[in-house]
């Protein structure tokens, strides 16, 4: 392929670090090509995300099969979560929650699904996950798409956390 020919297809945001940096780690932990253009509000093909998409995958040296079909974004269901799924996604949640600042700094609006600050911190929180945890993306309770929409709906109050009557631990639930 032609210096040329690459320069042309290099998507505008393959230029910025930090933008560059999110898209890698949006792509490792969850590689659906519908998904990562809504999360960071991409405008470019489907075929330029898909194929950037890969070759992020293949420098990593994880495997670069992509998820097929539409995925959460049009399908999730909080209340179909299983129990253990529910209890990672509490402590998920209560991870990206915790904050000394009420999550004023996440508030702004972005160009995609959320914006760029959350995304950053619930990239962080769900990897620390991972690594205390020592899974790995493929092997984890609940995938990252999963947890955006979680978080989703818990903004949308589609869900809500519970205190247990006997031990006081919080929990996610579907009943309002």
């Amino acid at each position: 392929m032609s210096t040329k020919a690459s320069t042309r297809a290099a998507p505008s945001w393959a230029s910025d670090v930090e933008k560059l940096a999110r898209f890698e780690a949006v792509a490792r932990l969850a590689p659906r090509t519908s998904f990562v253009k809504a999360l960071l509000g991409l405008t470019e093909t489907d075929a330029v995300v898909r194929r950037a998409i890969q070759q992020s995958r293949e420098r990593l040296n994880i495997d670069s099969r992509l998820s097929r079909g539409s995925g959460m974004l049009a399908t999730f269901n909080p209340a179909e979560l299983r129990p253990e799924q529910r209890y990672i996604c509490t402590v998920l949640l209560k991870s990206l929650l915790a904050s000394d600042d009420s999550n004023v700094a996440l508030s702004d609006s972005g160009q995609g699904l959320l914006n760029v600050r959350l995304i950053d911190k619930m990239i962080y929180v769900f990897q620390r996950y991972l690594n205390s945890s020592r899974l790995t993306v493929e092997n984890a309770g609940i995938t990252f798409e999963a947890f955006v929409m979680v978080y989703r709906a818990h903004v949308m109050a589609e869900i809500e956390s519970i205190a247990c009557d006997n031990c006081g631990a919080k929990d996610l639930t579907t009943r309002l």
